[in-house]
């Protein structure tokens, strides 16, 4: 009886033993993964920051390309395209940017809509800076200005009156545009200022960025995408590391 007794102790110790060994490696563990809370939270944020910021250069490049796209289509409804026009196109959009406030952006936007209004790709593209001083001498935002002269120039001549432009109802889009020239011309480059202009220029840079980066990545993605579920698995089955 004595025998069955002490073994029966010697088992429960060692059981007893057992288990709180694996108590306190499980302690052990969780301790360790709770002092890598701050590394676990500082990789989130580090990644983050630069999602953000490479997200920023890549949506300013995928706006671009989003403009050209619908300049293009423009274009291609006047019977020609933007890869048919762009040297044309990028010099007059260039020399007009490095005078006034307007970005290479908003004066393909411009643009689009002279076209769609004119169908008529050398008539738009010569009203291109003309447009851009009548926005300026008015007060206009240049979308605005886009619209009260593509209607001008499609026959609309009326529209201009509002703003105390008075032309011959039978002026040629030619004419139109030396009126306007004569009356506003110059007024976009007095008005721009040099934070605007740098702003523009610091634009281009983050479209140049994002072009180079875009298919970067879209080859990173798809790993990136898996190890941002595991990671976020991981998260929400040990919650205690985030708190």
């Amino acid at each position: 009886m004595a025998n069955e007794i002490n073994i029966t102790m010697t088992a429960k110790d060692l059981a007893s033993g057992k288990i709180k060994g694996v108590g306190k490696s499980a302690q052990s563990t969780a301790e360790k993964l709770r002092g890598m809370r701050g590394s676990f939270l500082a990789v989130g944020a580090a990644g983050a920051a630069i999602v953000g910021i490479l997200g920023k250069f890549t949506k300013s490049s995928l706006d671009q390309q989003v403009g050209i796209n619908r300049l293009d289509n423009a274009l291609k409804n006047a019977n020609t395209s933007y890869a048919a026009n762009k040297k044309a196109i990028e010099e007059v959009i260039g020399a007009i940017q490095d005078k006034t406030n307007f970005g290479d952006e908003e004066q393909r936007a411009s643009l689009t809509s002279l076209l769609a209004l004119t169908g008529d790709y050398s008539t738009s593209l010569r009203a291109l800076g003309v447009v851009t001083d009548l926005a300026a001498a008015l007060g206009m935002d240049l979308n605005a200005a886009s619209l009260l002269l593509g209607k001008a120039l499609s026959g609309n001549i009326s529209a201009l009156s509002r703003y105390g432009i008075q032309l011959d109802s039978t002026a040629t889009n030619t004419e139109i545009l030396a009126a306007l020239t004569a009356k506003f011309g110059g007024a976009a480059e007095a008005a721009s200022d040099p934070v605007t202009k740098l702003k523009n220029r610091l634009g281009d840079v983050a479209q140049v960025m994002g072009d180079v980066l875009l298919p970067i990545i879209n080859a990173l993605l798809p790993p990136i995408e898996s190890f941002t579920k595991k990671f976020i698995g991981f998260a929400e089955a040990n919650p205690g590391l985030t708190k």
